[in-house]
């Protein structure tokens, strides 16, 4: 039904909007029919519910979804669009559908710590959304794992605050906190089912043991086998499935989703988009690479030194700057054809341009081609270009 391009230069939230547009417009989803609901669609295609929400939202926009109160998201008859206006917006009023809490979920403050005499986090604020997946890439050293442990409440900031919900997070006590260190450990001489047992008395009122026993079937580990013989990928299946297990309402990963195996990393990542949009479970997960991260969070950060240097929203990054070749028939130019634009990279490839350019893609498109470019191909970008360019300060190179 759908086809979904994770590598392409196209957001997920505009390529979800695309593919149901052709589906009605080519009368494979005919009017008053009934469409997947966020969360349905979400868990079924891997992809971070905020991101469908927002698809959705854009479809109801341009008139051609609308929610109805008994039968949930349906395809606007086309003929009675107008009529169907006053239903804008009518699915964050209902109480089947989850609307996302965009008020700011956990909030840290100048968030400070010195380990011995390094400083190791500056001043440091964050914001998570409720309900969100948020990335946070840095190297090794910038602060990532001193960051998690103080939102695990294993570490006391020399001074600033982590509020949750604007509470002191000391203060909360029930909050359900699933934390994976990046260096997984065990008890001594423990199997899978006795270390299930003792996660299940820590966690007695959310432990859910049969999806404790789904994801043992799924990552296909022996129950009965000790955990200190497990290799580190084992071991790495073995945290997340306790801590899924554990319904956690905040998990936290310290480059969990590094170097998991594709399809191990496929079944974690549609388990947790499944908690994200039936419970609303808030995940903040690092990484060193930031490709480990595409696709499955909906907002990225990027730490330096202890401080947050770059925060953004996924799907407005990959909308938002734009890699291009540009070819124009020799002397046909006069002046710079890209005036006006704010060029972020320019390189002159022996008779093509290349340029990244910020800004609206048909913006952008329509003033370069107002040159009448011989070339002009809209390329690609991988997550962690788009970072190098955002961060830029906005010279062209010459």
């Amino acid at each position: 039904m759908f086809q979904i391009d994770f590598k392409s230069r196209r957001s997920v939230r505009d390529q979800i909007v695309d593919n149901f547009k052709h589906l009605i417009n080519t009368g494979l989803l005919q009017p008053m029919e009934e469409v997947p609901d966020i969360e349905e669609i979400s868990v079924g295609l891997v992809i971070n519910p905020n991101t469908c929400q927002k698809a959705y939202a854009e479809l109801e926009k341009q008139g051609y979804f609308y929610f109805n109160i008994d039968s949930g998201w349906i395809v606007v008859d086309q003929n009675a669009r107008r009529q169907m206006s006053s239903l804008s917006n009518a699915y964050a009023s209902h109480a089947n559908i989850k609307p996302r809490n965009h008020e700011y979920y956990v909030i840290a403050e100048n968030l400070t710590k010195y380990l011995g005499d390094s400083l190791v986090l500056n001043e440091l604020n964050i914001d998570i959304k409720k309900g969100s997946i948020y990335g946070l890439m840095g190297v090794n050293g910038s602060g990532k794992t001193t960051l998690i442990k103080h939102l695990a409440k294993i570490y006391q900031s020399d001074y600033g605050e982590i509020f949750v919900e604007q509470t002191p997070i000391n203060q909360v006590s029930q909050l359900s906190i699933g934390y994976l260190p990046d260096e997984t450990s065990f008890l001594p001489n423990y199997t899978m089912r006795k270390m299930s047992s003792f996660f299940e008395s820590k966690h007695k009122k959310n432990w859910d043991y049969e999806r404790y026993q789904d994801l043992l079937e799924k990552f296909d580990l022996n129950e009965e086998q000790k955990l200190d013989t497990f290799s580190s990928g084992m071991k790495k299946q073995a945290a997340l499935i306790f801590a899924l297990s554990a319904m956690p309402d905040f998990l936290l990963l310290d480059e969990t989703l590094d170097g998991l195996d594709p399809i191990v990393r496929h079944y974690v990542a549609r388990e947790i988009i499944k908690d994200v949009a039936e419970r609303q479970m808030t995940v903040f997960v690092t990484s060193h690479n930031i490709n480990e991260l595409d696709g499955i969070c909906d907002t990225i950060g990027i730490i330096d030194k202890g401080h947050i240097i770059v925060e953004r929203d996924v799907d407005d990054l990959r909308s938002n700057i734009h890699k291009i070749n540009v070819a124009f028939s020799p002397g046909s130019i006069t002046g710079n054809p890209y005036a006006g634009l704010n060029l972020l990279f320019k390189e002159d490839l022996g008779g093509t341009d290349l340029i990244v350019v910020h800004g609206q893609e048909s913006s952008i498109a329509s003033a370069i081609k107002r040159h009448k470019p011989i070339l002009y191909n809209h390329m690609p970008m991988t997550l962690e270009e788009i970072f190098i360019y955002e961060k830029a300060e906005g010279n062209p190179e010459e």
